[in-house]
């Protein structure tokens, strides 16, 4: 399953993405054309009900929280 962040941000602006289920299958995050998260292209959920705060720097995104 993958999840785009959206190619339009403001600094700022914050997406939180939660595995609801019971399942540990792989929730890959991927920020949209040259964007990244803490400089990497995609970032993972791999854990059961895990969550990620992901927030905007204005050009990049960053992981602010992790559940």
């Amino acid at each position: 399953f993958t999840v785009s962040l959206p190619a339009t941000h403001a600094a700022g602006d914050t997406i939180i993405v939660k595995n609801g289920s019971g399942s540990t299958n792989t929730i890959t995050i991927d920020p949209v054309d040259a964007d990244t998260i803490d400089g990497a292209s995609t970032a993972t959920i791999t854990t059961a009900r895990g969550c990620k705060t992901f927030t905007s720097g204005g050009t990049n995104w960053h992981i602010t929280a992790v559940v």
